[in-house]
């Protein structure tokens, strides 16, 4: 059995709930070893007086991207399939009671775009909802400095095919 090492917690994107009773949030717990790609992410809610969270969903699909509808839904950012390069993210929606935090019914899927999802709001009427989505690639572009200003000169891209560049050290 692999032992896991964990780099640690954060905890992103609050969302009130429309009475102000509770606070949803995403918890990631970072992994180290085996593999990074194993940070687990769960969304949670949790009494806005304090006591324990409850969990609402736990997966490594789930993104940090969440809100909370003023008619009990908490919409949230999932990744539809984890081995696909693409990263594409779906919103899903789930009824939540706003005094005990229990789950009432199951998870709708509401939507699948291209991209990931960063961050979404949503409308007090909940008629319109907000979606902030990136679709770039990373690409690596080399430039020289100026040895004058100190600036840099006109960068030009290093690799020219469509895939994911990331570049960490010379």
């Amino acid at each position: 059995m692999t032992k896991r090492l964990y780099l640690g917690l954060s905890i992103s994107r609050l969302s009130w709930s429309a009475g102000s009773r509770r606070i949803a949030f995403i918890r990631r717990v970072g992994a180290v070893a085996p593999s990074p790609a194993e940070d687990t992410y769960s969304l949670e809610t949790v009494d806005a007086n304090g006591g324990k969270p409850r969990v609402i969903a736990r997966s490594v699909q789930l993104a940090p991207a969440l809100c909370w509808a003023a008619d009990g839904r908490l919409l949230y950012a999932y990744r539809d399939d984890p081995v696909s390069e693409s990263s594409d993210y779906g919103i899903w929606s789930v009824r939540v009671d706003d005094r005990s935090g229990e789950v009432e019914g199951k998870p709708l899927h509401l939507t699948t775009g291209v991209g990931r999802i960063g961050g979404l709001s949503i409308t007090a009427d909940g008629k319109r909802l907000v979606v902030w989505r990136a679709n770039s690639e990373p690409e690596v572009f080399l430039a020289e400095i100026d040895a004058e200003t100190h600036h840099f000169k006109t960068p030009r891209r290093l690799v020219l095919d469509e895939n994911a560049n990331i570049v960490s050290a010379w």
